[in-house]
């Protein structure tokens, strides 16, 4: 792959959009052009690469990101980027300078515009149209492995939005909505809740409901401990009470 990343001018690459302008002269950083690459040869699989999008469009701080949220983010977008230009083999030139646009602002744009067009296919609530201005998809003949490979050339946003859209459409039956915290997560087999954080939570709670016996036994025990430290006479003193009442609910 020839990669275009050390030309002698400056880029303002790292720029966040939160100063008035852009710093000049900020030097070329060749530590972007080794990630998004590093990102590209770790070979992620179509599920792995859904995660990280369904990731990148439920943040809630993209647009108070910092020069160095911008600059990693940056680099993940180049990844991903990459790794649609490059599905089927090496094709597509990294032009790392065009990734500037993608200034704290605007990543929180277009995480924005992904998720309402994302949501929208998942509840079968109408089509996704995507209409490049400009994208050009070039098939050539591997002559090491007589295979046909693809690769598309566009400006990073458009590559980032084709390559959303045709993995929406390869995991649109894997895509299901958390129980507990209702974020979208590609599932794994019967996976129901997004992380084990969620699955303990919800069985922790089905718990305390099955077993208030138990529970009472656990916060009597837990209250015993505590008042024996501060004031160990009345901790003798102590009796023990049934499980709590639920209020009732008022009409």
């Amino acid at each position: 792959m020839s990669l275009q990343n050390g030309r002698a001018g400056r880029s303002p690459l790292w720029w966040s959009g939160a100063a008035g302008s852009k710093p000049d002269g900020t030097p070329w950083a060749i530590d972007f052009t080794k990630a998004a690459l590093k990102i590209l040869d770790s070979g992620r699989t179509p599920e792995q690469r859904s995660t990280w999008l369904l990731g990148f469009i439920q943040r809630q701080d993209l647009a108070r990101l910092d020069d160095d949220g911008v600059r990693e983010l940056q680099t993940h977008v180049a990844g991903f980027c990459l790794e649609e230009q490059n599905r089927s083999g090496p094709g597509a030139i990294l032009h790392a300078q065009y990734y500037s646009i993608f200034t704290a602002r605007r990543l929180a744009a277009v995480a924005e515009e992904l998720s309402s067009e994302i949501n929208k296919v998942l509840a079968g609530a109408g089509w996704w149209n995507l209409k490049p201005a400009s994208l050009t998809r070039s098939i050539y003949r591997d002559h090491r492995t007589g295979k046909g490979v693809e690769s598309i050339d566009a400006n990073p946003e458009t590559v980032l939005l084709w390559g959303a859209q045709t993995l929406v459409r390869d995991q649109l039956e894997r895509v299901l909505r958390c129980r507990e915290c209702g974020r979208w997560f590609i599932r794994i087999r019967r996976q129901l809740f997004c992380s084990n954080r969620c699955a303990h939570r919800v069985a922790a709670r089905d718990w305390r409901k099955n077993n208030p016996q138990a529970v009472s036994e656990v916060r009597h025990r837990s209250y015993v401990n505590w008042v024996s430290k501060t004031d160990p006479a009345k901790s003798k003193k102590i009796r023990r009470r049934g499980p709590r009442r639920e209020a009732p609910v008022r009409g």
